[in-house]
């Protein structure tokens, strides 16, 4: 969690624009009740007088890291979130562990500290629950000098992580993404790339026994998938087990397995992003809540038994997928 310093006086400086690049880093989150001191208080105010933003492109929220890491007014997109934020503050955690030997790693360890929200008066353990709940499993992707055309919370809008009026804790459902697996007991989950369908291999029952795979869409009880908006998660009609990151994985090409389900775990949890992919189609992006890449078919590849994997998100067909009663 973050420790700010004072409110420093400083000029609103906004870094000027860079190449895009994704880098790994640990995830964290803080808010009114665990700032120091608490409230909204930021070390090097930018486009906000206090912590605060929506986490559009034109107003990305807070976050603090040490200033050698990112410098001031560094603007990061944090896929899992679907928002952008802004370097304002300073966390003594994170220049710990970019300094030399801090708690988490280092030196030269990368981490960042995002803004969730709350206010006065709010309740407190509901917050830093919502602060752990998002905290990354280890360093994950995050885009740093990001396009402006990022997908973003609640059709665009943005608004807190955490809101404090409510108490409620932002979930990828928020974005009003498929609450079923379509409108039949058949639901495929067909690629655009290959026009064949999310397979689970060879029938397979065993958890994290076999990586997914695409294969001709068959109508079969292994290639029927059932989203549930209240856990996030994807079931398989034969096995009953949850789509899963092998290993809870973080490098692009890590398998897409199945695996028994277990809530509240990040690498069974996802998001379904409506996006327009290269040559114009329409579709879904299935973006992972812990490690922010997107369910892939291996190298493009359209053959049967080509192998199914997490790779980073580039808008390609292999990454295009619908619910079909195929």
């Amino acid at each position: 969690m973050a420790m700010l310093a004072m409110l420093a006086t400083v000029g609103i400086r906004i870094t000027p624009a860079r190449a895009s690049t994704t880098d790994n880093m640990y995830v964290t989150l803080y808010g009114w009740d665990d700032n120091s001191p608490p409230g909204c208080d930021i070390a090097y105010p930018q486009i906000h007088s206090c912590a605060s933003g929506a986490g559009t492109y034109s107003d990305p929220a807070t976050f603090a890291t040490d200033q050698s890491e990112l410098p001031q007014g560094t603007i990061v997109y944090f896929p899992p979130l679907d928002r952008y934020f802004i370097m304002e503050d300073d966390c003594t955690e994170c220049d710990e562990d970019w300094t030399g030997k801090g708690p988490d790693g280092g030196p030269s360890y990368r981490h960042i500290d995002l803004w969730a929200g709350g206010a006065s008066g709010d309740n407190a353990n509901a917050l830093y629950s919502c602060e752990d709940y998002w905290t990354s499993n280890g360093q994950v992707p995050v885009i740093v000098n990001p396009p402006s055309n990022e997908p973003v919370a609640n059709s665009g809008k943005g608004g807190p992580v955490f809101v404090a009026s409510s108490s409620h804790c932002w979930q990828p459902s928020d974005n009003g993404g498929p609450s079923s697996g379509g409108s039949s007991s058949v639901s495929a989950l067909l690629n655009a790339g290959s026009g064949r369908c999310l397979d689970d291999t060879n029938g397979s029952t065993t958890p994290n026994a076999v990586q997914m795979q695409i294969y001709t869409c068959s109508g079969a009880s292994n290639q029927n998938w059932t989203y549930s908006s209240s856990t996030t998660q994807i079931t398989n009609g034969l096995a009953g087990l949850c789509l899963k990151v092998k290993s809870n994985g973080t490098s692009p090409g890590t398998p897409a397995v199945i695996d028994t389900c277990t809530s509240g775990w990040g690498s069974e949890e996802f998001k379904f992003v409506s996006t327009t992919f290269t040559g114009g189609s329409t579709g879904y992006e299935i973006v992972n809540h812990n490690n922010g890449m997107c369910l892939d078919v291996s190298g493009g590849g359209t053959g049967n038994g080509t192998l199914v994997d997490w790779n980073t998100c580039d808008r390609a067909l292999a990454q295009d997928w619908n619910w079909s009663t195929k």
